[in-house]
């Protein structure tokens, strides 16, 4: 898919130069992490490889509208009881960036435009596969974790830094 180089192809093409009237109107791209910035996603494939298979029924819990994302990926993570180094090393194994991502993310820097990844996926590899590309400077939302002797410990935040415990779906 090509869609990274085309977006960066556009904004190339014809540059950013938004006024109303005589004020500038301030742009903010909001961008989804796994199957977005990188091609794969690499929640499903750390599942895959390193959960127990119970995951697979939360999955169609989840995909069945029965539960949340949230309660979907907390009880899913759980299931991996994988040290922290191992999952890195798979993650760094498994990076696959999107072409145009490193550039676009620069092009926004440049032109004051401010690029903000909204995802549902973890904290643990989504900054590892930004530091990998050195994208660092991006401002984050999304899941928190900590690793223990119980699996992946997920949590998520609203905006404010309020703990979200959703549980049903909230699909409409």
């Amino acid at each position: 898919m090509q869609s990274g180089r085309i977006l960066l192809r556009l904004i190339k093409a014809k540059p950013l130069e938004l006024f109303t009237g005589s004020s500038r109107i301030n742009m903010i791209v909001q961008c989804d992490f796994d199957g977005t910035i990188i091609t794969n996603n690499m929640s499903v494939m750390l599942r895959e490889a390193f959960a127990l298979d119970a995951w697979r029924s939360i999955e169609i819990e989840y995909t069945s509208r029965r539960i949340s994302v949230e309660e979907s990926n907390r009880r899913q993570f759980l299931l991996i009881k994988q040290s922290h180094a191992t999952l890195e090393k798979f993650i760094r194994d498994h990076i696959e960036v999107r072409p145009g991502f490193v550039d676009f993310t620069r092009y926004c820097r440049q032109n004051g435009i401010r690029f903000v990844i909204v995802s549902a996926g973890m904290d643990f590899y989504i900054k590892l596969i930004l530091e990998a590309v050195n994208v660092t400077e991006l401002e984050t939302y999304c899941a928190r974790t900590t690793f223990g002797s119980e699996g992946i410990v997920v949590k998520y935040f609203d905006p404010f830094g309020q703990q979200s415990n959703q549980i049903s779906s909230g699909i409409t």
